[in-house]
């Protein structure tokens, strides 16, 4: 399993982009880089897209996508979440108000994207690797994603507050390998780190407790950084020490392999 992060930021800020990260080169989870960081002979190979929730962080660059390779692929892409996140794109986005509707240009017979319904702690399959999808604690309907191949097992954690039942689901995963974790919000800002449902370095650290432990070191990339806050949330991250896990920053551009 090779994962490529195109983008780990809360927000846009010069070259640090929006979520989006692509599984050997075919599959992406969220459309927060999918056209600033990929070639357009890259954006062509994709061909699913799990979509976590409908902020326009983790969506955006879904339209420009659409935008450039209309009439490029033989069958549409998937874009993969629960009903909810489908139809707030539906009418809210790719509606020919906000953007053209993808789903039925050039054609309702031959779409750039087709949409498919998931429900949470449904499991899938796509490309050789297996798929679970997890509620997750947010201010709209959300989704992270257990990712499985034959022995290694990803967890990507997306927006999330104080929660109990994502990590109940997370124990039960037996060749667990790494987490991504989300942290937005400095610890002084915990507040509105709780009104918007995300965490702080602190308030990570107290879900990474609900972990049971393992033989094995896991390893914890930390993402959703807010740009503006990139400094101060680098330097109480990188003090943070906990036994049994590797806690590091998620780097764009990089690529996380486990084979």
């Amino acid at each position: 399993m090779k994962i490529k992060v195109l983008g780990c930021y809360g927000n846009n800020l010069l070259e640090n982009h929006t979520t989006s990260l692509l599984i050997n080169k075919t599959i992406a989870i969220d459309a927060g880089a999918l056209t600033s960081s990929l070639s357009l002979k890259e954006q062509i190979v994709i061909d699913h897209i799990l979509i976590t929730h409908s902020h326009l962080d983790h969506i955006h660059e879904l339209a420009f996508l659409g935008d450039n390779i209309i009439n490029r692929k033989d069958e549409p892409i998937k874009i993969i979440s629960e009903k909810r996140t489908l139809d707030a794109l539906s009418n809210h986005y790719f509606n020919g108000t906000i953007w053209p509707d993808f789903t039925k240009i050039p054609s309702k017979e031959n779409p750039v994207f087709e949409y498919q319904e998931i429900s949470p702690n449904e499991e899938f399959k796509i490309n050789g690797l297996e798929f679970k999808a997890l509620r997750s604690s947010h201010t709209v309907p959300s989704l992270s994603f257990v990712i499985r191949d034959y022995k290694n097992s990803v967890v990507h954690v997306t927006d999330t507050g104080n929660s109990d039942d994502i990590w109940n689901e997370i124990n039960k995963e037996e060749n667990l390998k790494s987490i991504f974790l989300e942290t937005s919000f400095p610890n002084e800002m915990k507040e509105l780190a709780k009104a918007s449902k995300h965490l702080t370095p602190y308030g990570m650290m107290e879900e990474l407790k609900k972990i049971d432990k393992k033989e094995v070191d896991i390893d914890v990339f930390i993402y959703h950084l807010k740009p503006i806050y990139l400094t101060k949330l680098t330097h109480q991250i990188e003090k943070l020490k906990m036994k049994g896990f590797n806690i590091k920053l998620m780097k764009q551009d990089e690529i996380i392999s486990y084979v």
